[in-house]
């Protein structure tokens, strides 16, 4: 699609803020409050991936939504997640716009790949940032 700062002020900024707080804010927290962490931060993650409104995207948003909800569990804060967040939408949208391969699938690999790469690091540096907080 086109990258326009229209488009990037959307994907990179107002997408990520709203979605954080609508899925690991809202909803989230409202599911903790009902049931078990898990089960919300999971019933979270499936709304977030049926968000998305397509299968290759809406698994990945299941598997990142997962994530962020871990993420937000264990500092009990949204903004960590919301960084995270951002980066993976910038990154997503870079690589859609500057890497001129006809591969759809091989630039979603990447992406993928990537992504997984720095929630790993992100998760590995989570216990050193804050003690875990679980209501």
């Amino acid at each position: 699609f086109e990258t326009s700062p229209l488009t990037l002020l959307y994907v990179v900024l107002l997408s990520p803020l709203g979605e954080e707080f609508i899925f690991r804010g809202l909803t989230l927290r409202f599911g903790r409050r009902a049931m078990p962490a898990l089960f919300a931060n999971m019933i979270q993650a499936v709304l977030f991936g049926l968000y998305h409104w397509n299968l290759v995207q809406g698994i990945y948003a299941f598997v990142m939504g997962f994530v962020f909800g871990v993420v937000v569990i264990k500092l009990g804060s949204l903004w960590t997640a919301i960084i995270m967040h951002v980066v993976l939408n910038a990154v997503g949208l870079w690589m859609n716009a500057y890497l001129n391969l006809d591969f759809s699938a091989l630039v979603g690999i990447v992406i993928f790949l990537f992504s997984l790469a720095i929630v790993a690091l992100s998760l590995y540096l989570l216990p050193t940032l804050k003690p875990e907080v679980i209501e």
